[in-house]
């Protein structure tokens, strides 16, 4: 009897049933997972309910783009020209109603912001695309598909046209939790992570292609090769699960803030101990994280509903109560911009000596605008903002009174 359990089990193996995870895994089953045998293959695969209807584009030679737009920026790289595109944020009115913008992000030069919007019913299957706004015109410039795949958040490589995304599981496309590489011409998959078994909640990449991960349930950062994001990772260890993760501009050293720390890992020496930690209080654990000059003495964090941190050659300090859904650092401006009080705030620090220096109240300013800011940035006109409900609109001062002026608003 035994003889034939072990011919039966042999079998199975031969057949590719089931994937015998290598030494690597069996040591870090954290970022990679078992390959499953699909035992529904002769089921009717399943359809993304994406009817499109928020979208238009239209083939039209005399399209211009790039109106008043530099020749040298990533909008005029990346713009898909000879078309017109109109978008507007899908409105859905399950629940509390309103938008899938899961993430947004304005390319490092500040030409571009690209908008995530997930599409499909309420329970799924999902699938994704990119928005991307040309800041100089505020026009559609390209609207990058990516069926049967749900993005949660990703980030914009400098001086490439590459975004490393995330995706969530899906089961009902056999998906689950990574990191992938996208060209944003083409809109093809260069390249994948293997899987993680928890949800990804911090992202960097430096200039040299390396891309960090760090993961709900995992003390470790993950340092993949972008050229290559199958290769196995290097691995840093922090002592706390979860956390955020930021990277120096000229990729020189990494930050890494959880419960209670943030510690500072230097990328050029190979160390893999931090060479840095700045203590927070205790039981604050920071939903945001950003850098406010290069040898991160000075850094900025915070926690929704809880306070703003920063930190200078001195202790960490608490600028304000009631933090809110934004925290940016200006780096043109030498100013950090912050949400607070409830998430209706704009507040305006000078850096480094975060000293504040001036407030704006979006949602009061007519047009009126109900949604909660998701990201905004400094241009020459004011300040350009997008907002959880699909609004883009630009913030301007007068002498003494703000003025908003709407772009975008979401379809409803």
């Amino acid at each position: 009897m035994f003889k034939i359990l072990v011919c039966a089990v042999a079998v199975l193996l031969a057949a590719g049933g089931i994937y015998a995870a290598d030494s690597k895994t069996q040591k870090d089953s954290e970022y990679r997972g078992l390959k499953i045998r699909n035992a529904d293959a002769d089921k009717e695969r399943p359809k993304v309910e994406d009817p499109q209807n928020n979208i238009i584009v239209e083939n039209n030679a005399a399209a211009n783009l790039l109106e008043n737009t530099p020749p040298d920026c990533f909008a005029a790289r990346i713009a898909d020209k000879g078309k017109i595109f109109e978008w507007k944020a899908k409105w859905y009115f399950e629940g509390s109603g309103g938008p899938r913008l899961p993430d947004s992000k304005f390319s490092p030069d500040g030409s571009v912001l690209v908008i995530a919007e997930v599409a499909g019913a309420v329970s799924g299957p999902f699938a994704s695309r990119l928005v991307l706004i040309n800041t100089y015109n505020y026009k559609c410039i390209r609207i990058i598909e990516i069926p049967e795949t749900r993005i949660s958040s990703f980030i914009l490589l400098p001086d490439t046209d590459v975004a490393v995304c995330v995706q969530e599981a899906q089961p009902s496309f056999k998906q689950e939790i990574k990191a992938f590489s996208l060209n944003l011409k083409t809109g093809s998959r260069n390249s994948e992570t293997p899987s993680f078994s928890s949800k990804i909640t911090g992202l960097a990449a430096t200039p040299d292609n390396k891309l960090m991960i760090k993961t709900a349930e995992s003390t470790k950062i993950y340092i993949f090769d972008l050229l290559n994001l199958a290769k196995d990772p290097v691995i840093l260890e922090t002592h706390f699960k979860g956390g955020l993760l930021a990277v120096a501009d000229d990729g020189s050293y990494l930050a890494a803030a959880g419960k209670g720390r943030v510690l500072f890992f230097n990328l050029t020496t190979g160390q893999n101990t931090p060479f840095s930690e700045k203590e927070l209080p205790q039981d604050f654990t920071p939903d945001h994280l950003v850098l406010c000059n290069e040898n991160g003495s000075l850094f900025a964090a915070s926690g929704e509903g809880r306070d703003i941190i920063w930190a200078g050659t001195g202790k960490v300090r608490t600028l304000a109560k009631n933090a809110g859904n934004i925290l940016v650092y200006d780096k043109k401006n030498k100013r950090l911009m912050a949400e607070t009080a409830l998430k209706s705030t704009l507040v305006f620090y000078d850096v480094p000596k975060f000293e504040p220096t001036g407030i704006c109240l979006p949602k009061k300013i007519l047009p009126l605008t109900r949604g909660d800011i998701t990201n905004l940035m400094a241009i020459p006109a004011g300040i350009l903002v997008f907002d959880s409900h699909g609004n883009l609109f630009l913030l301007h001062k007068s002498k003494t009174n703000w003025k908003k002026v709407l772009i975008l608003e979401a379809m409803k």
